[in-house]
């Protein structure tokens, strides 16, 4: 038996290679919690997602509680001339039933032309058709990040997938479009660009984006992303109107909204949310969210210069969901994404890594496991989720600096040895 726990050296090498079947993998800790967590992301579907695959009604007011609900509801108003009434609580709700109705519309109006479309077919079909775009935005996102048929898998069967199927919520998307445009924009500016202002329709995800692109000297693709932000801002402006705009700014003094903002804070996976359930005050929350924001803005800066771009990317896109304000679990891909970019950095992983990484995997799987047993302790444990996060964050940074270290140590010892490699000879001479 092998000295190393989980062994699973490749039994096709016959050259004595000794690497593990798991080492592609991060290493053997992180692929057993990815295996482990797609085995019980599989069972909570069958356990809890019963609805998802059996209700497809033809309205919305019939639709289970699911966020989809909330876009094709702004989509059927918009479509029947009710463009401002997206953003008035009582109007918009009334065409909801059960927990939708707390829903509310809150993504600005360019996002209006990709769910208007929505209205033209039935709540069933464009449910339907939801879960196939999802599946596909995984897809494309392991594709993305280059990732093997069994990392595909496990990305398709992880926690945030599992919540993304569940709430039928757009969050794989942005993420996708977010990660593409990050990966492709030394390549492809113009597309990466365009990628970047669509994922706007979730802005609260994109703070880190232009550090990155300023910090790598992207130019090409930072000018065009603020080109077609302003392009498609106007462009729903002239069809939807500018009161649409001034509306969408106004949900946020809105009463309303602000208690459906404190209505989801337990659910809410922020930093200033997860102070506040362990008692911070709102000064508490805002300061420390505020240290952090500052902080990944700095730590995103200062990699651009000395990391590999893949490294970059993969901090960035973790970085970004760490501070975003607003962060619920249905946007986990940005950190599923940003470790499996830290998979093209170095195999294996420090077991350290592993275990942390693996345990940052499966938060989605491991609070709602928590939450079936305890729901008060569930609560508490979501507290120490963005805590995990940066463990993990600051564990991979020292794992880039330790190998920046090596790397310049190497560099010295070999230009040592060639001056007096140089040297030798000339005395020789």
């Amino acid at each position: 038996m092998s000295k190393r726990a989980f062994s699973f050296r490749s039994a096709t090498s016959g050259s004595g290679d000794d690497t593990d079947f798991a080492d592609p993998f991060g290493g053997p800790w992180f692929l057993c919690a990815v295996l482990t967590c797609g085995i019980l992301s599989v069972s909570y579907y069958f356990l809890d997602g019963s609805n998802l695959f059996w209700s497809f009604p033809a309205d919305v007011i019939s639709a289970t509680s699911e966020d989809l609900a909330a876009f094709y509801r702004a989509g059927e108003m918009i479509a029947a001339g009710q463009t401002l009434d997206v953003y008035q609580p009582e109007l918009y709700r009334s065409g909801l039933s059960g927990l939708n109705q707390k829903l509310l519309m809150l993504n600005p109006p360019h996002f209006f032309f990709f769910i208007e479309p929505m209205s033209w077919f039935d709540y069933g079909t464009v449910k339907a058709a939801m879960l196939v775009a999802i599946a596909i935005g995984f897809v494309a996102l392991a594709r993305i990040c280059r990732l093997s048929a069994l990392m595909t898998i496990a990305l398709l069967t992880s926690g945030g997938a599992y919540y993304g199927f569940i709430t039928l919520n757009v969050s794989i998307f942005v993420t996708a479009l977010i990660a593409f445009a990050l990966a492709f924009a030394g390549t492809r500016p113009i597309l990466a660009g365009v990628c970047l202002a669509i994922a706007t329709v979730k802005p609260q995800y994109g703070l880190l984006v232009p550090v990155f692109l300023i910090g790598c000297g992207y130019w090409r693709t930072f000018v065009t992303a603020s080109l077609a932000t302003i392009g498609l801002v106007a462009i729903s402006a002239a069809v939807y109107g500018v009161d649409a705009w001034k509306a969408y700014f106004g949900i946020f003094s809105d009463p309303i909204y602000q208690g459906f903002f404190r209505q989801d804070f337990d659910a809410s996976l922020t930093i200033r949310h997860s102070v506040g359930k362990l008692g911070g005050g709102s000064t508490i929350q805002n300061a420390i969210q505020a240290i952090a924001i500052v902080s990944a803005i700095a730590l995103v800066w200062f990699g651009a210069s000395r990391w590999p771009r893949n490294a970059l990317i993969g901090i960035t896109l973790m970085a970004s969901g760490l501070i975003a304000p607003s962060l619920f679990f249905y946007s986990w891909p940005f950190f599923s994404a940003g470790l499996c970019f830290m998979l093209l950095v170095r195999t294996p992983w420090p077991t350290l890594i592993q275990v942390l990484g693996g345990i940052v995997w499966s938060q989605p799987i491991l609070l709602i496991t928590i939450y079936n047993f305890d729901k008060m302790a569930s609560l508490y444990y979501s507290a120490s989720v963005p805590v995990m996060t940066m463990l993990t964050l600051a564990a991979f940074v020292l794992m880039l600096e330790n190998n920046e270290s090596s790397a310049e140590n190497t560099a010295s010892t070999k230009k040592f040895a060639n001056a007096l490699r140089s040297f030798t000879r000339t005395q020789s001479l």
